[in-house]
């Protein structure tokens, strides 16, 4: 854990989408905690479709955090990490912020285009100081839809 004067996580989420007033406070939209991707499958009338299921397409969300100062006051190293169902971990997202000590602190607003092809659960891993402080899980559920070719008239 970061040390005990701080830096401290306010929060970790993740939503739809982030709005940010001018006078810079954030109003999260839809926090959510599971997505449900439906993709469509045609098929003529009578046929099974293949079992092969279709990519389904990206989903947007936003992970964010706030984090506050303490006695703490510096840059920060911020790490995000993305653990698949299946154990691969992405490529992970890195800044530094800067924080003021007191109760000042900072917001990590952070969009993604989500390319859930698995189904399961998702951890978005947070790290400050290179300490892991908070995982965040996500879980994709898939639902194929199958739709009806009309019948050929051959």
């Amino acid at each position: 854990m970061p040390q005990s004067n701080g830096p401290y996580l306010s929060y970790a989420v993740i939503c739809e989408k982030v709005l940010r007033e001018a006078d810079e406070v954030l109003s999260l939209i839809r926090i959510i905690d599971r997505v449900t991707v439906t993709t469509t499958v045609a098929a003529p009338a009578g046929v099974v479709p293949s079992t092969v299921i279709p990519l389904a397409p990206p989903i947007a969300i936003t992970f964010v955090l706030g984090l506050k100062s303490g006695e703490y006051s510096g840059t920060v190293p911020v790490k995000i990490r993305i653990e698949t169902p299946s154990g691969v971990t992405w490529p992970e997202y890195e800044t530094l912020v800067t924080l003021e000590g007191g109760d000042r602190g900072v917001n990590v607003v952070l969009p993604i285009q989500f390319p859930a092809q698995d189904e399961g659960v998702y951890w978005f891993a947070v790290e400050l100081l290179g300490e892991l402080v908070t995982r965040v899980p996500l879980r994709i559920i898939k639902q194929v839809v199958t739709q009806a070719l009309p019948a050929s008239d051959s």
